[in-house]
């Protein structure tokens, strides 16, 4: 199990994405499907997620930054989203603890960096 969380983590890295471990699990929200729309879905714990069924959608492969395990509420199933794609249900952006804690710094957060701060909230 935790080969596959290291083989999924790793292919996210190589396009400047990682996966935030600040984000509360079982948060409401709303998640953009790659046909657009929006639908129900709730943050998942990290644990919970089948690693080694997992892989990173051709539409994700130009985005970067933190993503984020949901489970879609209609379908019953899970996926790893970009977080830019996930909305509070009022519409506000979840924000990452990390994006939030490194906003005053003049340093750019690596990826790398990121996910070892997320891992630390």
């Amino acid at each position: 199990r935790v080969e596959a969380v290291q083989s999924f983590m790793a292919s996210l890295a190589t396009s400047g994405k990682y996966l935030d471990f600040s984000i509360p699990v079982g948060i409401p929200v709303h998640g953009r499907w790659w046909d657009g729309e929006d639908y129900p879905a709730t943050t998942m714990d990290w644990r919970e997620v089948a690693w080694d069924k997992t892989s990173i959608s051709k539409h994700a492969e130009s985005m970067q930054g933190p993503c984020v395990p949901v489970h879609w509420t209609e379908e019953d199933q899970w996926s790893v989203l970009p977080l830019q794609r996930i909305r509070r249900l009022d519409g506000s952006l979840l924000q990452s603890a990390v994006q939030y804690n490194h906003a005053d710094s003049s340093k750019p957060l690596t990826p790398r960096d990121a996910l070892l701060l997320s891992m630390q909230t």
